[in-house]
């Protein structure tokens, strides 16, 4: 595309020189910008082809006049250029524009080119009324015909107006679009950076090794915790670390130097203003110039003091339950959900006899007995809901088997502990084989007492039984012997049938009493059923006061019908009363004949208990007494008495969840009050 009819010769040079320059500039800021020339190659470039173009324009009148002018139309046409008036409509419109914004020539020439362009300013802002008044540049977003927005250099030079002529202005644009993409990608990442930096809590150094400077990145000073002058070189950050840790990453730095290693770990220790130290950490690429020697070293630093306190107090307390595990009396065994062994205390040595490293890392089931390894299996295995605010479970009976084969009882405590990599399963083990052995035998020691207890309540009715036994075999011997004679008379069936009759009778009251006293002496095991408060009562009366007639002993029976069933061993409950009772009797033989009373009340508490009173009418109980009233081998008797039946009494009672109390009446005399659970009777 031709200038011709546009611009005179003497213009059209002075554009030409222009534009020549312009296209020098635009050369060297691509070349500066995105290619990776130097610039000593750059500099001599660009003289070159200013010299080149002066050269030109000084023998362009000796040149060929058929070749020079065309090739340099052609060579300018290629490039972004156009004229336009000082108003911005457009008289000039190269190829290279219509290369540049996809509008033809013949599109533009006579359009104002900043409203063809939609031209803004990079800050978004619209363009101002166009003033050119000397050559200069401005950058400007501007939009293609096709819609895709370009960032340009518009640089423009005005051309005096002349007679008949107006001004003009000489525009020559540059597509800096790939490097505000490239600056933009690059503020982007510098941002993203920063952003991480910033959340890591990381400060970037750059140390130059030659001058000593150290440079740091934006939010250093804040997050790694430097005095307010912050560290500038290295003598100021020398004189605020610890000098072993200075010694250290020094001694890293020319291990490093001497064989060109890139990378470096380090740690320092940084004293605070306040005295405290916060611990930083961190790794450092290493660079070297052409001869191999260290120019910088550039590090990444994070406060770790948090995670090194976290550590420290973490080793802290595993050397602590190191030495807990070590010195805790009780064998301890630590398991994963796998029952796999994982610590294994002395003290479980001593139980099960294995070593230590015999047992670690393998299955913890050969410690226990076949019987129990279903049961262990669900206590390993079982995850607790976070809900469960209680992992430590109550204790549970195992046998253990020890490395020689012998079988032990023991009692294990367990509790789970979640952990990253699942759960683990602390058991505490107890041998009770020795604690169980004596609880055996001082069961049958118990057991024994009571029999010889209830022997010697016993022996002391003996008289009483004797004479009450003498009543009904006396009978029966006169009944028998009347029949006898009635028989050698003569006499008819009828009267010879009731004398049998009434003989029988004696005969079975007789033996109902020796039934009873078997009953009551008999050595066996606790046997619990539902019994009758009522019928224990009357059995147990019957045993103590069958003989008591001629004491003057007045009973009154005050029991509740709605308060009668109770889950007791009949024996044992008769055995309590049988003692209250002859306690209650030998109290009142000290008591005129007109004031000896016993009262067998029963009634139900506020507690929901039966409870069963048995008061007298006696002098009550003494004050030194009332307080070790249930010890053993204490009593208010006299003689040869032992002083253990109350005490007998009182386990009984709690055996069977209730309480056995005594207390001294208002009126006189003592009242023992023992409670049972009450048994309520479901209605079919």
């Amino acid at each position: 595309m031709c200038l011709e009819g546009s611009v005179t010769e003497d213009d059209d040079k002075s554009a030409l020189i222009w534009a020549a320059s312009c296209a020098v500039g635009g050369l060297a800021v691509l070349l500066f910008g995105g290619m990776t020339l130097g610039i000593g190659l750059i500099v001599p470039l660009c003289g070159a082809i200013l010299i080149g173009i002066a050269g030109w324009l000084t023998g362009r009148r000796t040149l060929s006049p058929q070749l020079a002018p065309a090739d340099l139309r052609a060579a300018l046409d290629a490039a972004s250029i156009a004229l336009t008036g000082e108003d911005g409509i457009i008289t000039h419109w190269s190829r290279g524009c219509e290369a540049l914004y996809g509008w033809t020539a013949a599109e533009a020439i006579g359009r104002n080119k900043y409203a063809l362009l939609s031209s803004t300013r990079p800050d978004g802002t619209s363009m101002p009324v166009v003033r050119f008044e000397q050559a200069g540049e401005q950058e400007l977003l501007e939009r293609r015909k096709d819609g895709a927005t370009i960032n340009v250099i518009e640089r423009h030079l005005l051309l005096g107006s002349r007679p008949n002529r107006d001004a003009r202005v000489v525009l020559k644009m540059l597509d800096i679009s790939d490097r505000v993409s490239a600056e933009s990608a690059l503020r982007e990442s510098e941002s993203r950076l920063a952003t991480a930096t910033a959340a890591a809590r990381i400060g970037v150094s750059n140390w130059n090794v030659p001058n000593g400077t150290i440079a740091w990145s934006s939010g250093s000073a804040e997050r790694l915790g430097f005095p307010p002058g912050g560290i500038n070189n290295f003598a100021e950050w020398e004189a605020l670390v610890d000098a072993d840790d200075v010694r250290d990453i020094m001694a890293a730095v020319a291990r490093a130097a001497a064989v060109h290693q890139e990378r470096i770990d380090f740690r320092y220790r940084l004293r605070q203003p306040d005295g405290s130290r916060r611990t930083i950490e961190g790794v450092a690429c290493c660079v070297y110039d052409a001869g191999g020697e260290l120019l910088e070293v550039v590090g990444t630093n994070i406060d770790v003091t948090d995670r090194v306190e976290r550590d420290a107090a973490l080793k802290a307390r595993e050397v602590q339950l190191r030495s807990v595990l070590e010195a805790a009396p009780s064998p301890m065994v630590v398991t994963d959900g796998n029952a796999i062994i994982l610590e294994f205390s002395p003290a479980a040595e001593r139980l099960w006899g294995y070593a230590a490293g015999e047992v670690l890392g393998r299955s913890a089931l050969p410690l226990i007995a076949p019987e129990d390894h279903a049961r262990f299996t669900r206590v390993v295995t079982r995850q607790p809901a976070p809900e469960d605010s209680n992992p430590v479970r109550p204790a549970a009976a195992a046998t253990a088997i020890a490395s020689d084969g012998t079988r032990l009882s023991v009692e294990v405590y367990y509790g789970h502990a979640r952990t990253p990599s699942g759960y683990l399963i602390t058991l505490f083990c107890h041998d009770v084989s020795e604690r169980l052995a004596a609880e055996q035998r001082f069961a049958e020691l118990s057991a024994e007492l009571n029999h010889v207890a209830r022997q010697s309540a016993m022996s002391e009715l003996a008289a009483d039984l004797a004479h009450e036994l003498n009543q009904p075999l006396s009978a029966t011997a006169n009944f028998l012997a009347a029949a006898r004679m009635l028989i050698d008379q003569g006499e008819d069936g009828p009267r010879i049938g009731d004398l049998l009759r009434m003989a029988e009778e004696q005969t079975l009251r007789s033996g109902e009493i020796i039934r009873r006293l078997r009953d009551f002496l008999a050595k066996r095991d606790a046997e619990k059923s539902f019994q009758s408060i009522e019928n224990i009562v009357r059995e147990a009366v019957d045993l103590i006061l069958f003989g008591t007639a001629h004491y003057d002993i007045r009973l009154t029976y005050d029991l509740d019908r709605h308060v009668d069933r109770v889950f007791a061993d009949r024996i044992q409950l008769q055995q309590v009363l049988v003692n209250l009772l002859r306690n209650a009797v030998d109290v009142l033989l000290h008591q005129p004949r007109d004031a000896r009373e016993i009262i067998i009340t029963s009634r139900a508490t506020i507690e929901g208990m039966a409870e069963i009173a048995v008061s007298d009418s006696g002098p009550g109980l003494p004050d030194a007494v009332s307080e070790q009233l249930y010890a053993r081998f204490a009593t208010t008797k006299s003689g040869s008495a032992m002083g253990i039946g109350l005490s007998i009494s009182r386990r009984i009672v709690e055996a069977h969840g209730g309480t056995l109390v005594a207390e001294n009446r208002p009126g006189g005399g003592a009242t023992f009050r023992l409670t049972l659970p009450i048994i309520e009777e479901v209605e079919e």
